[in-house]
């Protein structure tokens, strides 16, 4: 089951498939309470958070990483603190867990669960990501 919210609505879709290939994708849309099921093949497109980020490793690097209570962001020297319009820690579901308007050279991760995480710097021309491991 995928669940999503999207404009404080909460949709699902309910998906299984056959070992011969038949795919079963059931969409509930919580607006009207009606379920759409259509069975077969369609190609679909899954948005996410990262899809218009462009990550560029060079520009920033976080260390250590893995970590357990903090980490540091070094920003290339084309990169100027004053640049950062925002820096985002996202879980790999998307949920935001960590926001700032303005760059933060260390930043705890004590109150985070074991996991993946994406830390997302945006600055006025770009956006980078980098992958975070928290032990």
């Amino acid at each position: 089951i995928l669940t999503y919210t999207l404009s404080n609505l909460t949709y699902k879709v309910t998906y299984s498939w056959t070992p011969l290939g038949v795919y079963t994708f059931k969409y509930n849309n919580p607006m009207d309470s009606t379920t759409l099921t259509y069975n077969g093949f369609r190609q679909c497109t899954i948005l996410s958070a990262l899809n218009d980020v462009f990550v560029d490793s060079k520009n920033i690097i976080l260390y250590p990483n893995p970590t357990r209570h903090a980490f540091s962001l070094t920003l290339n020297p084309t990169v100027q603190a004053s640049d950062i319009q925002n820096i985002s820690i996202l879980s790999t579901t998307g949920q935001v867990v960590f926001s700032s308007p303005i760059f933060q050279e260390k930043i705890k991760t004590t109150g985070f669960s074991k996991g993946v995480y994406f830390v997302l710097v945006k600055t006025r021309d770009n956006a980078f990501v980098k992958k975070l491991v928290v032990e």
